[in-house]
């Protein structure tokens, strides 16, 4: 079985503790919190603008998008996790949105189609995360933006990714992932017409999280955060 398969029929299972085992006690919303504040800060204004966001999972940015008055369409290898995020935002009649069983690294869109993509928390999922970097400049207009995240390897948790790279596997889940050396992912967004225009940190470790987001979300020790949140701009 190929590791795409793999990883969808994880998340297949997994959509229904999704939440409930990531962000629902203390912890989950503290970083919740957080990591909502960055998408925020990131993606500025997208009132009418039309977004694409990959992996949309069980929609919790889906929501927040939506909620900013984005034109969005959602993509999801799972069938669970569409099925899912829709019920999340069925109550919200006049939201623009299509929801659409898709892989990232092969968008079945025209070409320069979105003013924004957003993926959060699935590019170490992906293991040729370069062809979906590569997908998103394609659907994306000139001056569009990429907004997405990945776990990095220049942190200050370089023993657990090198574990997690060791493995090819998440340290508490049975499921792919990779932590990305950010020299390997600029040069990619390089290579496909993206100029960086933002790098910010974070740390999910969930206690004492605005403290340590202070410290390191927009600092120069942002950059040995364990996670990286980056905004791309295509020339």
């Amino acid at each position: 079985m190929s590791v795409e398969r793999q990883t969808v029929d994880f998340y297949e299972e997994d959509s229904k503790l999704y939440d409930s085992s990531r962000f629902q006690d203390r912890k989950g919303l503290q970083i919740d919190v957080v990591q909502q504040s960055i998408v925020g800060d990131l993606c500025g204004d997208v009132k009418s603008k039309k977004v694409l966001e990959l992996a949309v999972g069980t929609g919790r940015f889906t929501k927040t998008m939506l909620g900013k008055g984005a034109d969005l369409v959602g993509v999801d290898t799972s069938i669970s996790m569409l099925r899912i995020t829709r019920k999340k935002i069925s109550k919200s009649v006049s939201a623009k949105i299509s929801l659409i069983r898709a892989d990232a690294t092969k968008l079945p869109f025209k070409e320069n189609v979105f003013d924004y993509v957003l993926s959060i928390n699935a590019l170490n999922h992906i293991p040729n995360y370069s062809d979906a970097i590569t997908a998103s400049s394609r659907v994306l207009k000139s001056n569009g933006f990429f907004v997405f995240n990945f776990p990095s390897t220049a942190s200050i948790f370089l023993p657990i990714a090198l574990l997690v790279n060791a493995r090819e596997k998440s340290v508490i889940r049975p499921v792919f992932s990779k932590c990305y050396n950010p020299k390997q992912v600029f040069n990619t967004l390089f290579k496909n017409r993206f100029n960086l225009e933002t790098v910010e940190g974070h740390i999910p470790v969930g206690f004492a999280q605005p403290a340590i987001d202070k410290l390191f979300r927009k600092s120069f020790f942002r950059l040995f955060s364990g996670v990286l949140f980056i905004k791309a701009k295509k020339s």
